[in-house]
């Protein structure tokens, strides 16, 4: 029950060199729009979350490759195929906003942020979570998953575990992204010592 990460046709981009590289290029646009006249913190923000996402991307927590999230909505399928009829989407547990929030006024690294969790959800989840007012909110600090007890929902970890979202710790998800060997070269690029 291991995640699947992209593997790029570039010769030599690893998702460890891929991710180290992409921060980089966010970071150094970033300092480019901090001297801009207007918009600067639009600008900013908006760079800080394009660079989480691409680094999910990289790490196959999006787009049309989800098998790289270390959680999933109970009931998915171990590994998710384009065609086999789960109509599903990657939700960041702590929204996007939130991460970036913690990156540009606690100075959280965007090394970290990228492996907060995403979840491979159904769409159904994803609207109950937008109906109730939780899409963007809701979240608790310190409990990355919490938002989904508010639903109902039930997570399990891409080792199969079900893990109470409600008790689900930080402390816990890093546990689990330190003992995953797909992303032991990714947290050595980054430095990342969990």
């Amino acid at each position: 029950m291991a995640i699947r990460l992209l593997k790029s046709k570039q010769e030599g981009a690893t998702p460890a060199l891929l991710i180290r590289d992409e921060i980089n290029i966010g970071m150094q646009y970033k300092e480019v729009a901090l001297k801009s006249r207007f918009y600067r913190r639009l600008r900013t923000n908006e760079k800080v979350a394009q660079t989480i996402r691409a680094c999910n991307n990289t790490l196959g927590m999006n787009g049309s490759f989800k098998n790289g999230c270390l959680y999933r909505e109970k009931g998915l399928s171990e590994y998710w195929k384009k065609g086999n009829g789960e109509m599903v989407v990657c939700d960041h547990a702590v929204p996007v906003s939130e991460l970036v929030r913690l990156h540009q006024e606690e100075g959280e690294p965007l090394e970290r942020l990228i492996l907060s969790p995403v979840v491979r959800i159904t769409i159904s989840s994803n609207s109950d979570l937008t109906v109730k007012g939780y899409a963007k909110k809701g979240h608790k600090r310190g409990f990355p998953l919490y938002r989904y007890s508010l639903i109902g929902m039930r997570v399990v970890t891409h080792l199969g575990t079900e893990v109470d979202p409600a008790t689900w710790t930080d402390d816990d998800h890093w546990g689990l992204v330190a003992s995953t060997e797909e992303l032991k070269p990714v947290l050595e690029a980054l430095g990342i010592e969990v």
